[in-house]
């Protein structure tokens, strides 16, 4: 069962027996546990506000499983310019632990990690395996390398280099908490998030876009930006050159 999508039905649901069903089957889908009865009615509260931004936005929004959160700390947790390679031979936990510019697992900017991989290479994902957590490199180096990157600043250059190859991306998540599904535009242009751009549809005008929260959110992990610079997508890309 796709997780991110728990319900079929999520409209005009604050009676108070349709928010406890919903909140039971939130609880028991995503195998959610709380310390103590009080805890478990102040996220109680928070879900039920949330409710209120999902039905706001019924084409895109759905039941997720960050609706116990706050907005606030949604952000805290997860809006960072995290740096995240989609290559499989390669391994992220040197940008999460290695002095590289960046910030471990509280983010960075994707130029730093692709200047680390030009100056030290960096290993494969196997013999430096990512572990969630911050803590000190295991290895700082590795046979992989670049020769450069290059930053892309409109949406025409962004859509010529996309031909060639996936390009890596900083954009306005805020609403990505609520995401379920839908070629997505409800965002402003405050970069928070790094993302992997990996195609764009002429027929049905929307960017494709790779998440790094797993296939359990959204439509496999993946993410539709409304063609144009939505979500603040064509202000800070960029792309490396091995």
């Amino acid at each position: 069962m796709n997780k991110n999508k728990l319900f079929d039905s999520h409209n005009k649901t604050q009676d108070y027996e349709d928010i406890q069903a919903l909140w039971s089957a939130f609880k028991t889908n995503l195998n959610k546990k709380y310390a103590d009865p009080d805890f478990e009615h102040y996220r109680l509260q928070v879900f039920t506000e949330n409710l209120k931004i999902v039905e706001s936005n019924c084409d895109n929004y759905g039941i997720t499983q960050f609706m116990d959160l706050t907005q606030e700390e949604f952000k805290e947790i997860y809006l960072t310019l995290e740096i995240k390679d989609d290559l499989e031979v390669s391994s992220i936990s040197e940008f999460d632990d290695a002095d590289n510019g960046n910030h471990g697992c509280h983010g960075g900017v994707m130029d730093y990690a692709f200047d680390f991989i030009n100056q030290n290479g960096i290993p494969t994902e196997a013999s430096s395996p990512y572990k969630a957590v911050k803590g000190a490199c295991k290895m700082t180096s590795g046979p992989y390398k670049i020769s450069s990157h290059t930053d892309i600043k409109s949406c025409n250059d962004l859509l010529d280099n996309l031909q060639k190859q996936p390009i890596a991306q900083a954009v306005d998540a805020t609403n990505f908490q609520f995401y379920t599904q839908g070629i997505f535009s409800d965002c402003g242009t405050n970069l928070d998030h790094g993302v992997l751009l990996v195609g764009y549809s002429s027929s049905e005008q929307y960017w494709k876009i790779k998440n790094s929260w797993g296939t359990s959110w959204s439509e496999n992990g993946y993410i539709k930006f409304a063609a144009g610079n939505n979500c603040g997508l064509c202000n800070m890309a960029s792309f490396p050159t091995v």
